[in-house]
């Protein structure tokens, strides 16, 4: 940090702003990975009293969830005594 930066801090003056790193720009633009198709899910027709919606659950969770029926809700099921992988 320079002098005038040091300065413009204690006096309590807003810092510039940092530069921008191109080679981490140019990575984020880039898909690296293959598009999910859970990502582009359409909201549904009813929205809003009725959406469609993705309840991600991670793979060593030892909790099991269950879509209850006669609400429609997503409950828990069990839980495990140890996570499956």
């Amino acid at each position: 940090m320079s002098e005038a930066d040091r300065h413009a801090v204690a006096d309590g003056a807003s810092r510039p702003a940092p530069r921008l790193n191109e080679r981490i720009l140019s990575s984020l633009s880039r898909r690296s990975v293959a598009a999910h198709p859970w990502h582009d899910l359409d909201i549904g027709h009813d929205a809003p009293a009725a959406f469609n919606v993705v309840v991600e659950i991670s793979k060593e969770s030892k909790v099991k969830y269950e879509l209850d029926k006669k609400t429609g809700l997503i409950k828990v099921d069990r839980v495990l005594y140890s996570s499956v992988v």
